[in-house]
């Protein structure tokens, strides 16, 4: 079966082999010795090692013929999980069962009364104008670090195919942190996992000549995260801008 490459969704190098795993660290008194690792970075996958004193968990994310996202955990208790999204669906599955999923276009009005300009001598065919805000929303009750590891990583994966494309973000990092606030110890009963991804859209002011035709071009810029569990929140913001692209094949 074909696979459609996620290498670009995550914050690993191709380069990942020659520099070793990618590690983030967190301690809290309820979790020891919480490290999150990206073992492999290829065309196909990505693996993703979590780790504290009682448990290791082994996700890996992988995108199946361009539409879908598969998520399958394997922890050292024996615990599998897996976690399914159909482009298009609004809901994911997690071994079986249904979550929660919405994604949302709105305008944010202190974003949209103002154009943003990189540079003052940029030309005004490049300084970005903004378009909207995409909202990705999800809900789940989970039970375990498995099950939260495995919802998260697959959220993130979706990502890519609703076109939200939150690239080059230190998801290993995020993950430690995150984890780190809440706790990552043994969860005796069901929780609610929910969280939101933000990223606001930008388009160029003027078109573009391509050597046929004129087109606009568009990017992303500053995706930011949040998630909650047991009542406690993390959030995040990224200085990240996406890579101009077209809305349209160019002709020529």
């Amino acid at each position: 079966m074909y696979k459609k490459p996620l290498s670009f969704i995550l914050t690993v190098s191709l380069t990942l082999a020659s520099i070793g795993p990618i590690t983030a660290n967190a301690s809290t008194k309820d979790n020891q010795n919480l490290s999150v690792n990206v073992l492999e970075s290829t065309e196909e996958k990505i693996v993703i090692k979590t780790e504290n004193d009682n448990e290791i968990v082994l996700s890996t994310i992988e995108s199946v013929e361009n539409d879908t996202v598969e998520v399958i955990t394997e922890s050292s208790t024996g615990e599998i999980q897996e976690f399914v999204y159909h482009k298009g669906d609004n809901y994911f599955l997690l071994n079986g069962e249904k979550g929660e999923f919405k994604m949302d276009e709105t305008i944010e009005p202190e974003l949209g009364n103002s154009d943003v300009t990189i540079s003052a001598i940029m030309a005004a065919s490049s300084a970005p104008k903004y378009m909207s805000t995409t909202t990705l929303s999800y809900n789940k009750h989970v039970n375990s670090l498995s099950a939260i590891i495995t919802v998260i990583g697959g959220v993130i994966g979706t990502a890519y195919l609703t076109g939200f494309k939150f690239a080059k973000t230190d998801y290993a990092g995020t993950i430690s942190a995150w984890l780190g606030i809440v706790g990552a110890g043994t969860y005796f009963s069901q929780k609610l996992l929910s969280g939101t991804f933000k990223v606001d859209n930008y388009r160029s002011s003027s078109k573009k000549f391509t050597g046929c035709e004129n087109l606009y071009q568009y990017r992303y810029q500053n995706p930011r995260i949040n998630f909650t569990l047991f009542g406690k929140t993390f959030n995040k913001s990224y200085n990240k801008t996406g890579s101009w692209y077209y809305g349209t094949r160019p002709c020529a």
